[in-house]
């Protein structure tokens, strides 16, 4: 996502306006560049001058992994003649990448011009491309292919690729299912990460090594979205049903934590167990502007925090190391890092804050407590009050209108919003 910095020239009102400052974390001074003219307006009414709408997403799964990770080298190169911008790079610095790249000039102009319109890594995917590879076998078989590769494949004793595709082989004409390709089993093979194969297959110790993780307590997280946590717990809570009023269960709760600031930039409440889908519900909710979900959820409060991240760091739950998971970030210029297996300075900041919000969740009706001795003889499903959404409006005035603006000792005893607003730059 491009970045509103003063200087710039912006779009409002289908006009374009010289941006001169941003006084608040929500509203911005522009002036009209012919008139003179100064207005103060909400930021989210601004858009770069010169961007467009995305186009239509290619399916980055459907990419195989070598297209994938020349895209990311291209990307990689070309950022830094992206961040200088057309007034200030020069005719070096372009065939400097050309040459790097091993293409022309023109080629080198035209993939900039892509990049500045849409600001994502698929736009390097040359149109040949589109829907390649995408499968074509049954939900049955791909369950197959996935289950034998995280259950067969992914061991510490290292079967081959040949024994992979037998054991696929075998489990299909068991149930009357026609096995597919070898060349099938590489090409999904091609889709998992490279790091998570030598941890599972190895050690994390040797992955670690190999793909060099930052060190230290959390190097780079000194700005506002430097650097996310995401992680999942299930809520100290019963929840009734919408209709009956009956006790239908604990909700999971996945969050998105800024790491500089310690803001809750985006979260998901859900009766399902963690999955991609939640973790991308979280993320989305982190990354878009929260002004529409407070109206629909009638809270008045501020929410500033949003944008797309520089690096998210997540757990070593399966499901945040998907190939979809992973692109989507790439595409998007973000790096996704998992949790360094038995290094608890990665993800403390998120295991306490799931700490210090279950411990307000003990407090309604419905509570589980965080352990049988605590609850006692309280009844929790016979005491349980709290739908989804009410449990989901509850926590929002919590994040908002307690969180938020209290003081927290792991940033100078500053409020959460308020370091936000003093370091956050657009």
């Amino acid at each position: 996502m491009p970045s509103l910095t003063p200087g710039s020239f912006v779009i409002w009102n289908d006009q374009s306006w010289l941006l001169l400052d941003i006084p608040e974390t929500t509203r911005a001074l522009l002036k009209h560049p012919k008139t003179g003219k100064a207005e103060l307006v909400d930021v989210l009414e601004l858009k770069l001058s010169g961007t467009t709408e995305p186009n239509s997403k290619k399916a980055l799964v459907s990419i195989s992994q070598k297209s994938w990770q020349e895209i990311q080298r291209q990307f990689s190169l070309l950022q830094p003649l992206l961040r200088k911008g057309q007034r200030q790079r020069t005719y070096k610095d372009i065939d400097q990448v050309a040459k790097q790249l091993g293409k022309g000039r023109v080629t080198i102009y035209r993939w900039l011009n892509k990049l500045e319109n849409s600001q994502t890594a698929s736009a390097l995917l040359r149109d040949k491309r589109r829907d390649f590879g995408v499968s074509r076998l049954s939900d049955k078989i791909n369950d197959i292919i996935t289950d034998k590769i995280d259950n067969f494949y992914l061991v510490k004793e290292r079967p081959s690729v040949v024994e992979l595709w037998e054991q696929v082989a075998i489990e299909c004409k068991a149930r009357g299912l026609k096995p597919p390709a070898i060349s099938t089993i590489h090409k999904r093979l091609d889709q998992v990460q490279d790091r998570l194969i030598m941890a599972k297959r190895f050690s994390h110790k040797k992955a670690r090594e190999k793909f060099e993780p930052l060190h230290g307590s959390f190097p780079g997280a000194n700005v506002p979205l430097a650097v996310y946590q995401v992680d999942h717990t299930p809520a100290d809570i019963i929840l009734v049903d919408d209709v009956s009023r009956l006790p239908i269960g604990r909700p999971y709760l996945t969050i998105v934590v800024d790491t500089c600031t310690r803001m809750l930039s985006g979260f998901c409440l859900t009766l399902d167990p963690p999955s991609a889908l939640s973790t991308g519900l979280a993320l989305t909710h982190a990354i878009l502007p929260k002004k529409t979900w407070l109206t629909k959820h009638q809270i008045d409060a501020e929410w500033p925090i949003y944008g797309v991240p520089h690096k998210i760091y997540a757990d070593n739950a399966k499901e945040f190391r998907g190939t979809m998971l992973e692109r989507a970030c790439h595409e998007y210029g973000i790096i996704m890092e998992n949790r360094p297996k038995g290094l608890l300075n990665y993800g403390g900041h998120v295991e306490r804050l799931f700490r210090t919000f279950m411990r307000r969740v003990q407090s309604l009706k419905g509570s589980t407590f965080s352990n049988v001795q605590n609850r006692g003889e309280y009844n929790s499903e016979g005491k349980a009050v709290f739908t989804l959404n009410e449990f989901e409006h509850w926590f929002g005035i919590f994040v908002t209108k307690v969180y938020h603006q209290r003081p927290h000792r792991g940033i100078g005893r500053m409020s959460p919003i308020k370091l936000y607003e003093r370091q956050h730059s657009w």
